[in-house]
């Protein structure tokens, strides 16, 4: 999946995300996800262990 990582991590480049509006909670580090690392939060979800 690590490879499959870098692919969707440069598909995902090609939006545009809003602000979220309500609280998403990663699966990966149980906390709420920033605006900043929205897009690294769903990337290392196809790598991570769902905690």
């Amino acid at each position: 999946m690590a490879g499959i990582a870098e692919i969707f991590h440069d598909y995902l480049m090609g939006f545009k995300f809003a602000t979220l509006r309500v609280s998403v909670i990663s699966n990966v580090t149980v906390q709420p996800y920033g605006f900043a690392d929205t897009f690294e939060k769903l990337v290392q979800q196809l790598t991570q262990l769902v905690r």
